[in-house]
């Protein structure tokens, strides 16, 4: 695979476990995902994350196990949304971060919402 080819429009990463799976699509790619699809960064000058931030969405979101392993790895982020069905679990993320978008399913969510 060769990763200094030019990116499509619509980026998308998808996981197709026996148990489960999930999809995601972007309609595009930041400055700095252009810098690091050219090849410009790696080794060659500073990676300036901490000015950076990444929008997580996390379906199926459970006790915001995602979350807490972002935070553990100092990952920077823009925004936080997470998705969980069960009113339980649901309780545990919002007292844990209310800061995040908290939503009950996912057809809740659209473009403007994010």
């Amino acid at each position: 695979m060769d990763f200094r080819l030019p990116t499509d429009p619509i980026v998308t990463a998808s996981d197709a476990s026996e148990t489960g799976g999930g999809l995601v699509a972007s309609v595009g790619v930041t400055e700095w995902g252009a810098k690091v699809a050219g090849g410009s960064i790696r080794g060659v000058e500073w990676e300036k994350i901490q000015d950076q931030g990444l929008l997580v969405t996390s379906a199926l979101d459970g006790i915001g196990s995602l979350r807490v392993a972002l935070d553990a790895l100092k990952v920077p982020l823009a925004g936080y949304v997470a998705i969980e069905s069960n009113p339980a679990a649901r309780r545990v993320l919002e007292s844990h971060f209310p800061c995040s978008l908290h939503f009950s399913g996912i057809t809740q969510i659209n473009k403007d919402k994010l």
